[in-house]
């Protein structure tokens, strides 16, 4: 099985394909709004009608999810003058490549998250995720549909009925599918490790395509490394939320559920991080196979010179026109003597050679 990499939008043997989401001004595609009411247990689909939706949070009760696909200011500045965010996040949200944070303004929490997912079997691709976090409303923003809405609503509708009427349960479910994400990708890393080991154990000669598979191995672990810590390090502050003064999330029924999730962005983050140091070794054992293939190489060239050198050296000699040789082999059993026998020496001498050195 191959990986990609979306970010160089091409197929070759496990490359990366990260895509992290474009700019609100680089060719925009066409944006995408979602609006879910959670009431009573229960999830109601609804145009964005901002008045509509303001009526509807008039119950404590009550709290709806708006999820944008492709951020622009005519969706998102509506929204924040509707729900009251805070400009300095809102202008974060509409200009991707954010580093990861969890910002609090007053009653209202900012969070920029980034994940990474497989798609399919071939391909992988990172993602950006910004989150506009208050009492009764959840605004999620990305340049990827990311947050698939049958996935979401199942994994709440498990959530307790002691906190279901929170925000903070489907902040909750969005972390922990996030978290789950990467499970299928450090599979499929595995796998591929595995098979780069299996290769390399198996004595066939070296290749240049094997080293474009490590190298593009080590920067698929390397790029989803990177995306699990942050999911990782921003889930500390909704563990302690209850401690925040007017934290939008938080309390004591949700903080277990949390560490939860906690829990597996650490284990996703330490077999990731196990899988990306592999592949730097897998990196250093491909250059010692490739040493030694060399080494091999230029041993057979010394071997083979060191054959045809004396010979090489006893036929220059024995062309030469010195007196001595003119003079005095002259006949037959000289030439025997002195030509043949001399060659049949060399032969012997380089034979002991070759033997000793092939004992050692």
């Amino acid at each position: 099985m191959a990986l990609s990499f979306s970010r160089h939008n091409r197929a070759v043997t496990m490359p990366t394909n990260t895509r992290p989401a474009p700019r609100a001004t680089d060719h925009p595609p066409a944006a995408g709004v979602m609006a879910y009411l959670f009431r009573q247990g229960n999830i109601h689909e609804l145009p964005l009608d901002l008045p509509a939706i303001a009526q509807a949070l008039q119950d404590p009760e009550t709290f709806v999810w708006i999820d944008v696909t492709h951020p622009t200011p005519d969706i998102i500045l509506p929204l924040a003058a509707q729900f009251e965010l805070h400009p300095l996040a809102v202008e974060d949200a509409l200009h991707a490549h954010q580093r990861a944070k969890v910002e609090s303004y007053g009653p209202m929490w900012f969070v920029v998250m980034h994940s990474a997912s497989l798609n399919g079997t071939s391909s992988i691709s990172l993602h950006e995720i910004a989150l506009f976090i208050g009492p009764q409303f959840v605004i999620t923003a990305h340049y990827d549909p990311v947050l698939p809405k049958d996935s979401i609503t199942e994994r709440w509708e498990l959530v307790p009925e002691t906190w279901k009427h929170t925000s903070s349960s489907l902040i909750y479910v969005v972390f922990d599918y996030l978290v789950d994400s990467f499970g299928p990708l450090a599979d499929e890393i595995d796998v591929e490790l595995k098979k780069v080991r299996s290769w390399m154990s198996s004595g066939r000669p070296v290749k240049s395509s094997m080293l474009r598979r490590i190298f593009t191995l080590e920067e698929v672990s390397h790029e989803a490394y990177s995306a699990a810590m942050t999911l990782r390090d921003i889930l500390p502050p909704f563990m302690h939320a209850e401690d925040v003064d007017d934290a939008p999330v938080g309390s004591p029924h949700q903080k277990p559920y949390f560490r939860d999730v906690h829990d597996h962005a650490v284990g996703i983050v330490e077999r990731l991080s196990a899988n990306r140091d592999l592949g730097k070794r897998e990196f250093d054992i491909y250059h010692l196979l490739a040493s030694q293939q060399q080494g091999a190489v230029a041993r057979q060239l010394t071997i083979v010179s060191t054959i045809f050198l004396p010979l090489t050296f006893l036929t220059g000699f024995f062309g030469q026109n010195f007196e001595f040789l003119v003079k005095h082999i002259a006949s037959a059993h000289a030439f025997y003597v002195w030509g043949i026998g001399s060659y049949i020496a060399s032969v012997l001498i380089i034979l002991l050679i070759v033997w000793y050195v092939a004992r050692e």
